[in-house]
């Protein structure tokens, strides 16, 4: 206590007492276990003194001094050196914790002898009974770990999982007699001991650590505490810190049971944590004021080696807070924030920095960003002394200007180098936290300008050689040190390049030094730390700064260089995670500098290491795939040249690796294709494609199969024209045509017509060609995702809205023309379409429908080229495909066809009651109302007789389809088909009827047409081919099909409609019901004038020669059945003037062959 009192006596202290306590300090300080048994013996004791943490604030009290204001009866040399001498013993404290830390965390590596071949080692010993695991004790530093590790097999006792069976304990030791096995009956001895008798520590060690528990505290006096918590079955794992604290708690029960002279040891280096949290305070006081006012080179020497034992010491048992205030201070003192008031001092800290760095960067984790600020600051100083331009110079001025200047600068003397920005921030100086420098337009005067460069020769004390030597020792960090050091580096290096006019490269240039140093460590930690980096150069990548940006893509250009000269290890895709930077910023960056920069680094990099590339493939396609839809054709053909070359002379280097590799080259080829700059790159873009297809059906992925794990286990890809079904077959790969197939697919779209023919005939050409290798699953997403998409403009065939059942075009409207249908390519498709279905129809049956109504709706096209074209292809699967067509597919085709044909019926129903609600005026008597017709109707009117004429057409194409599809069928349609067919051929026969009839909408039709010098609708010819379609169908089904034709009566519906068709005719001639009924109740006025009735007995001439064939052709058994129905339509005809000679001459067949036997008779 003597000591103490002496100690923290600052006002009226004895010198020599003074001194001879200092010197007794200090000696005691020298030896570190000394210092750790005054704390367990003292400050751990509750009843004893705090003499360690007494002694450390007499010793800060001392250094610091007297209070202002007070007196002291020492003299100032004298209270100088008591100073000096405190901090001395407060140094050597510290440094003695940090050697008692080093020799308690030293790891000693035993290595035992090697066992000779026939000494020391009995053929197959028991290790059960000649093991004795007894004595076996574990460190303090294992304990800790092997309670937690009792602690997870506790909690493993209690869980549902499978245990290591006996086949399992020797299937695992199998190998382990230098590459033989042992014998199995060893092995399971040996495991039937293993769990018969537990391996257990020995009693004595847990008698032990129950008896220092007990007598601890009853030392403390907790004892009666602790009897009053219901004691736990379990106890919790303890940590690190609570351990330390029960072992020094069990020590000073013991000491209650014995004498009081005792002296106790610990060896525990976590007790360091509690010293510390005791001395740094004052420590890091005395310290900084010392070294803050003197500049006593023994003194400041003594403080900084203060400062670097603290930082040992905290780092070392990661005490975050107190390494980070020492390692703060520090390099506040370095005073290179503030440059004019430089000491040898401060220099001399600059130095502490790189020893601090390069002795405890294992422990800095967050202080490296203190440590690697002051080098950048520390370079930024050299540079200024040596007369050096600022690195902005070399980023902001040409190259030419830059080499000019850089000869002519020996010193800062020149008077442009005296008013650089970047020198009078330096000279005015700055707090140690400015993250950036605020350059006012004020010079520098002279005299800052002396005090700076005085200054600057300390500089001189620390060369580069000191400076890179911090970073070439990364390597040395160990494999957790390495990413906050990489971290603090990108930090640093980001706030060096943000500096609007003065952008400094120093950290940045350094993290490639530090980049390539590391590139040999473990591939998991070189992972975490380009994770880091990569996102640093992405930022600064997408910089504004275009210099600072040109400048980081050429240093990653240089480290992608080196770092593809190692070989990547199979399975790993880190030249993948290497190349990420130039992906992103090529895909985000607005720069064109930029993009064709990372376009020439990445062809570079394939020229020189495509032997070498794995998984980096991915990254290169993917930054040709951002050029390749560049707004600059410059871009894109720099791109696509490079692409050429891969594609030509790298193809097996590309399939050699990743699966998905292949399917990131196709999308890139599909990507030139579509570029919109150039043609002839599109159409050698989709000839790579083809060759692609070629490589792989021909077995160019073969490695697939040598690596089916990898294959296994890459996730399923994604493409967007894909639909729901994927297939992953491993041993065709089919799963890797469905990009290729769907990006020519959506190509066919491109508004270039030849880019689309091409695209059109490579696609089918492939499935021709390949179509053989694809199993019937994939044919269904073949389909879905590459064929039925080309097709997709057929779906918009609709008629035009309607806004209250009233057709509104809207003005320049026009109908589909061949330019929009673009006929020649659309006949293609559906030509190929045709041919790929007939051709594959075994592996595509279940596409028939849907193929059909893409077929029928080409068919329904108003264009005559594509319904041409869907008539065609139609016709010809189906009379390919005749004898392989079940019943139910042609039921298929026929509903096809039935809903066509409705839907158009539908379409032609809706115009004529759109025609029927416009009043149409007579044009030859008002010739204003003329005029205000034209205004308001005339072009509705003129689009709905277009629209009717167009629909007319095409349901006289769908007619003349299902005419020649049943004469095919006939003989063997199902009933179902029959009905489906007879339905098509009655409807529309009624309907044409109907519109026919209606002769107030006959009228209108004629005044419009007439007015508009427009043909009419073909309203006639219609009907007749209705109803002659319907009458050969039934005829033929009467002649070839008499069962069909029996079970439906279709005798008496054919003779039926032969009556109807007769009494259309006579009507047209006067001499029908219909008009005998109007020319009794009308007089006469509604038959047809003279050259009208003419032209329409004329028209319907043809259709009337068939009934009458037909007729003539019936049985006479037939004939005289339904004589007495078609008598009186005979002798009507008879009456009848006709148009055409042929009428009489084939109905006095009629009369004499079938009439005549019947009268005859």
């Amino acid at each position: 206590m003597l000591i103490i009192r002496v100690l923290e006596n600052v006002l009226q202290p004895s010198f020599l007492q003074k001194m001879t306590v200092l010197s007794l300090v200090e000696k005691i300080s020298q030896d570190p276990q000394i210092v750790i048994d005054i704390f367990v013996n003292y400050d751990c004791d509750v009843e004893a003194p705090n003499l360690y943490e007494r002694i450390v604030n007499g010793l800060l009290k001392t250094a610091l001094g007297p209070p202002p204001g007070s007196t002291t009866s020492l003299s100032p040399a004298q209270d100088t050196t008591v100073r000096h001498e405190s901090v001395k013993c407060l140094v050597i404290i510290i440094k003695s914790l940090g050697t008692w830390m080093d020799q308690q965390l030293k790891v000693e590596r035993s290595y035992p002898p090697k066992f000779s071949n026939d000494e020391n080692l009995t053929e197959n010993m028991n290790l059960s009974e000649d093991a004795n695991f007894s004595d076996c004790e574990l460190p303090s530093e294992a304990n800790s770990e092997f309670t937690d590790a009792a602690t997870l097999e506790q909690r493993r006792a209690y869980k549902l999982e499978i245990q290591m069976t006996k086949a399992d304990f020797i299937r695992n030791n199998r190998g382990i007699n230098d590459g033989k096995d042992l014998p199995e009956d060893y092995l399971g001895t040996l495991y039937d001991d293993i769990v018969n008798n537990e391996i257990k520590m020995s009693a004595e060690s847990s008698a032990l650590q129950s008896k220092q528990g007990n007598s601890l505290n009853e030392l403390l006096g907790l004892e009666g505490i602790f009897n009053l918590v219901p004691k736990q079955t379990e106890e919790k794992p303890l940590g690190p810190n609570e351990y330390l604290i029960s072992h020094i708690q069990e020590q000073f029960k013991e000491k209650s049971l014995k004498p009081e002279d005792i002296y106790y040891t610990l060896a525990d280096p976590t007790i360091l944590r509690f010293m510390v949290e005791v001395c740094w305070g004052p420590m890091l006081a005395a310290f900084s004021v010392t070294l803050g006012q003197t500049d006593d080179k023994e003194a400041t020497t003594q403080c900084l080696q203060g400062f670097r034992y603290a930082v040992h010491v905290t780092a070392g048992i990661g005490m975050q807070t107190q390494r980070d205030a020492f390692v703060t201070t520090v390099a506040k003192f370095t005073y290179l924030h503030c440059a004019a008031d430089m000491k040898q001092k401060n220099v001399d800290a600059v130095k502490a920095i790189i020893s601090i760095a390069i002795e405890d960067g294992n422990y800095l984790q967050e202080a490296w960003e203190h440590i690697l600020t002051c080098l950048s600051r520390f370079e930024q100083l050299q540079l200024l002394g040596e007369g050096a331009l600022s690195e902005s110079s070399s980023l902001n001025t040409p190259n030419s200007e830059t080499e000019l200047k850089s000869s002519n600068y020996p010193s800062l003397k020149k008077k442009e180098a005296l008013q650089n920005p970047a020198v009078v921030a330096v000279i005015r100086g700055g707090s140690y936290d400015s993250t950036s420098r605020v350059y006012s337009s004020g010079l520098v005067t002279a005299e800052q300008m002396n005090n700076f460069i005085s200054n600057l020769h300390l500089l001189d004390q620390i060369g580069n050689i000191e400076l890179n030597h911090i970073f070439a020792h990364s390597q040395r960090l160990n494999n957790e040190a390495i990413v906050p050091f990489v971290k603090a580096l990108c930090k640093v290096s980001m706030l060096e390049l943000q500096s609007p006019t003065d952008p400094r490269v120093f950290s940045l240039t350094k993290m490639v030094e530090v980049a390539h140093y590391n590139m040999n460590r473990i591939r998991l930690v070189w992972s975490r730390i380009w994770s880091v980096l990569s996102e640093f150069l992405i930022a600064v990548g997408l910089s504004e700064n275009l210099s600072v940006a040109i400048f980081v893509m050429d240093m990653l250009r240089q480290l992608t260089m080196k770092f593809l000269e190692r070989e990547e290890l199979a399975n790993y895709n880190f030249q993948s995670e290497f190349l990420r930077p130039f992906v992103v910023v090529i895909e985000k960056s607005t720069s064109t500098e930029i993009r064709e920069l990372i376009v020439r680094c990445i062809s570079q990099m394939v020229s020189g290491r495509f032997s070498n590339i794995k998984s980096g493939w991915k990254s290169v396609f993917m930054v040709f795939t951002a050029a390749a839809a560049d707004e600059r054709k410059s871009t894109v053909l720099m791109a696509f040249e490079a692409m050429e070359k891969i594609v030509r002379e790298y193809f097996s280097y590309i399939t050699e690796t990743e699966t998905l590799t292949f399917t990131h080259c196709v999308r890139c080829l599909i990507t030139f294709a579509n570029n919109r700059f150039n043609s002839d790159v599109s159409l050698n873009a989709i000839a790579f494609v083809r060759f692609c297809a070629v490589k792989l059906a021909d077995g160019g992925l073969a490695w697939n199969e040598k690596r089916e794990g990898d294959s296994l286990n890459t996730p399923p890809m994604k493409d967007n024209a894909l639909g729901g079904q994927k297939c992953h077959d491993k041993d065709d790969h089919t799963h890797f045509w469905v990009p290729l197939l769907s990006g020519l697919s959506r190509l066919t779209s491109d508004p270039r017509p030849p880019i689309k023919r091409c695209a059109l005939e490579v696609l089918f050409n492939i499935l021709k060609d390949h179509g053989h290798l694809f199993p019937q699953p994939f044919w269904a997403s073949v389909f879905d995702s590459a064929i039925f998409p080309l097709f997709s403009f057929t779906c918009n065939i609709e008629e035009p809205e309607k806004d209250g059942d009233h057709y509104s075009p809207e003005p320049g409207s026009q109908l589909p023309d061949e330019s929009i249908w673009e006929s020649e390519t659309n006949a293609v498709a559906v030509e190929c379409l045709s041919e790929i279905f007939v051709r594959f129809f075994d592996l595509v049956r279940p596409q028939l429908r849907r193929v059909v109504s893409i077929l029928v709706r080409f068919i329904r096209s108003p264009a005559q080229a594509p319904s041409s074209a869907g008539m065609a292809a139609l016709i010809r699967s189906a009379a390919e495909l005749r004898s392989k067509l079940s019943a139910e597919e042609w039921l298929d085709i026929f509903l096809c066809l039935e809903e066509a044909a409705k839907s158009s019926l539908t379409g032609l129903t809706e115009l004529l009651k759109s025609i029927n609600r416009i009043e149409v005026p007579d044009f030859a008597y008002q010739s204003d109302i003329m005029e205000d017709f034209e205004d308001e109707n005339l072009q509705t009117v003129a689009y709905i007789v277009s629209r009717m004429k167009s629909h007319i057409a095409v349901q006289l194409l769908i007619m003349q389809v299902v005419a020649d599809l049943c004469k095919m069928h006939v003989q063997s349609l199902s009933l179902d088909t029959f009905t489906v067919i007879r339905e098509i051929f009655l409807s529309t026969a009624n309907r044409s009827s109907e519109l026919n009839s209606e002769t107030s909408l006959l009228l209108k039709i004629e005044k419009t047409c007439s007015v508009l010098e427009m043909s009419d609708p073909p309203l006639i010819h219609f009907e007749n081919e209705c109803y002659e379609n319907y009458l050969n169908f039934l005829h033929d089904v009467l002649m070839t099909n008499p069962s069909m034709s029996q079970e439906n009566n279709i005798e008496a519906e054919l003779v039926s409609v032969c009556e109807e068709v007769l009494q259309i005719y006579l009507d047209c001639a006067g001499f029908g019901r219909k008009a005998i009924r109007e020319q009794m109740g009308q007089g006469g006025n509604t038959l047809p004038s003279g050259s009208v009735k003419e032209e329409e007995l004329a028209a319907r001439t043809p259709l009337v020669l068939s009934v009458m064939r037909i007729l003539g052709s019936l049985e006479r058994g037939c004939f005289r059945r339904y004589v007495s129905q078609l008598f009186p339509s005979l002798v009507d005809l008879v009456r009848s003037e006709h148009s055409s000679w042929e009428v009489q001459d084939v109905l006095s067949n009629i009369l004499e062959s079938c009439i005549g036997p019947l009268i005859m008779e």
